[in-house]
């Protein structure tokens, strides 16, 4: 149960870490989108 629980937390922390990495990639994206688009009007 203990190694059940650490690997699951371990999973867990992996998951969220990959979750706000695409939400940063995906915010990043937009956010440049948005320069690029001022910048072309």
């Amino acid at each position: 149960m203990i190694s059940f629980n650490r690997i699951g937390s371990i999973a867990l922390s992996v998951i969220v870490f990959l979750i706000l990495l695409a939400l940063k990639c995906a915010f990043n994206s937009v956010y440049q989108g948005k320069i690029k688009h001022r910048y072309e009007l």
